[in-house]
């Protein structure tokens, strides 16, 4: 505004002289000019604010959106590390195994806890084992180390190991019996006779030794 009245600002001696009045014209063209070179600059200077301030903001976002994840990454991993610090904690409170031991009990059971893969019922087991004890873990066992009386050595001769350690426990406890008691005994053991019967030749063998006992039991109470 102050420049608009300046270029209408002449002293009243110019007004009648034309050059002084082009000089002055120029002058203040070239004035305008440099202004008009000075608002152009300005603009591109604004222009260029304009776009740093954008570029600081969508910077800003990002940075808001990075806190953002590095928070939610912390609460994951510190779940997984009070687990690891409880188990390390129950690890070393924990009772020492060694581990020759359990090496040697996985040796022992490892070929009668389970049928090989792809084994079918109808299939024979190969050189695994049933789930039931062998002849030589039933004469290592306690029930093995029963003493067996004299006149019932032959019947251990002749029968499996498994069927005479059964009879030998289970006479003392039948002699000690009621003729009551031990008649519902037998009669228990005969109801179970056809499903021991389809079982394989270890039960058959434990079901003769039943019978043959049942025939010594009842000689014996009476």
């Amino acid at each position: 505004m102050g420049l608009a009245l300046s270029l209408y600002r002449m002293p009243s001696e110019d007004v009648l002289q034309p050059d002084r009045i082009a000089q002055e014209l120029i002058e203040r063209q070239k004035v305008l000019r440099s202004i008009a070179g000075e608002l152009v600059q300005h603009q591109n200077m604004n222009k260029l604010i304009e776009k740093v301030r954008a570029s600081l903001q969508r910077e800003e976002q990002k940075l808001v959106q990075l806190g953002g994840t590095l928070r939610e990454a912390e609460l994951r991993l510190q779940g997984p590390d009070m687990d690891h610090e409880a188990r390390i904690a129950a690890l070393e409170g924990a009772k020492k195994v060694n581990v020759k031991d359990i090496v040697e009990l996985a040796a022992k059971i490892g070929s009668s806890y389970s049928a090989p893969p792809n084994w079918t019922p109808t299939e024979p087991l190969g050189n695994r084992l049933p789930p039931a004890p062998t002849e030589e873990m039933m004469r290592s066992g306690h029930l093995g180390k029963v003493r067996m009386d004299p006149p019932k050595l032959a019947l251990a001769e002749s029968q499996p190991a498994s069927a005479c350690i059964l009879s030998q426990a289970i006479s003392p406890f039948l002699l000690r019996k009621s003729q009551r008691r031990c008649d519902a005994a037998l009669r228990t053991a005969d109801s179970v006779c056809p499903l021991i019967s389809r079982k394989p030749t270890p039960w058959r063998s434990i079901l003769r030794t039943l019978k043959f006992c049942k025939r010594d039991f009842c000689k014996v109470l009476k």
